[in-house]
Parts: structure tokens; sequence; C-alpha cells
């Protein structure tokens, strides 16, 4: 009977754990996949704009603002990067609709509404100051005026 070495016992070891290692790896099945889906993108709804009002009377010489509220139904923040005043309108005889101004130069500076969380509809008060004003020398049929206009918000969705 033959001798067994530490050395024949150590190379006898190493080919059982390879053999047996190879055997365990060739065991293992492959269980990758994929696949083809497809969503849609939610949508943006248009701000809400509410109570548009004068913050002064209109007198010549003067410009005055404009104070409303905005609200953002939308569920994700907002920001409000621009605002303008168009379609002026009045009913009184002898004053005309070009009466009425928006202030040359008139901007906001860039704010934020919060996103719309379950039924709460964040809402935001603005005060468009010194953006409206009368024209040079107004019809005198003007004084007591009312008046009506557009406010027009530009805003943008922005990142949480």
């Amino acid at each position: 009977m033959r001798k067994i070495t530490k050395r024949s016992a150590a190379i006898a070891a190493a080919i059982v754990v390879a053999v047996g290692g190879g055997g365990a790896a060739w065991a293992a099945w492959t269980v990758n996949n994929s696949a083809t889906a497809s969503a849609s993108s939610g949508s943006a709804l248009p701000v809400q704009i509410e109570g548009a009002a004068l913050t002064r009377p209109l007198v010549p010489g003067s410009s005055t603002g404009v104070k409303f509220t905005v609200k953002n139904p939308n569920p994700f923040k907002v920001s409000v990067t621009g605002i303008t005043l168009t379609n002026f309108a009045t009913s009184k005889l002898g004053c005309t609709a070009d009466t009425f101004l928006m202030v040359p130069g008139a901007a906001v500076t860039p704010f934020q509404i919060p996103a719309k969380t379950g039924a709460d509809t964040p809402t935001t008060t603005v005060t468009f100051d010194n953006s409206i004003k009368l024209k040079a020398n107004p019809s005198t049929s003007c004084q007591g005026a009312p008046i009506t206009f557009k406010v027009n918000v530009a805003g943008e969705s922005v990142d949480s």
C-alpha cells in the first residue's frame, strides 16, 4: 500500500474543490430577462388667478399696483416668472380702453408656489406694484370709470 503524503493530499483536496466549485457554478441557473414597459406622464394644469383689484385708485400722473391671488392645482412647485396686464376695457361713456396701460418695464421678482398636496391647493397673494397707470392727459369722463383687465401669469414647473 502506498503512503499518502501531505503533498498528495493537498493536490487531491485542490482537485475536489475545483470540481465541486465548478459543479456549483454549473448548477446556478440564470434568471435574467427584460420587458418593454409603457406609461404616460402627467399633465400640467394652469394656475388659477382670483380677486384682482387695484391697490389704490388710478389718478393722472401716478401708477398703482394690482393685488390678486394665485393658486397652484399641480402636484409640483410652480415658479412664477412673469406677470402682464392686458385687455383693458371700460363701460363708461367717453372713456376709452386705451386710457389704461400696463407700466412699461413693470416686472415681478420670480417666486414659487408650493405643490398641491391632497385636497389642499396652495394660494399665494401677489401685489404687482406700480404696474398700471392712466395715459397722459386722460379724458375727464374717465373719472370714476370702472375698468376690467386680464392678469396673465407666466410660470414653469420646479424640481422639488
